[in-house]
């Protein structure tokens, strides 16, 4: 009994599982713009994102025993946040 139903399900369910990965084509592609333009950087709505990356290199700089002293309490005040 196990065995015909498994048979009669096998068939569809192996389509629709072709049908859906056909429609996921392109999902996960990504496009990498590359470099920013010096003139892109000329605008005042990109000085958030400078100074975050600023403040992340210069906590990565310290390093060492130093560096959960800078993070955290930097990312808790609001000093540094995420940027990615």
């Amino acid at each position: 009994m196990t065995q015909r139903l498994m048979a009669r399900v096998r068939t569809p369910g192996i389509a629709a599982f072709v049908a859906m990965a056909a429609g996921c084509h392109g999902l996960l592609d990504v496009e990498s713009p590359g470099r920013i333009a010096d003139s892109d950087l000329n605008n005042k709505d990109a000085i958030p994102g400078l100074v975050v990356g600023m403040s992340n290199r210069m906590a990565n700089l310290m390093g060492g025993i130093t560096r959960n002293m800078v993070i955290f309490p930097a990312l808790v005040s609001g000093e540094m946040y995420h940027g990615g």
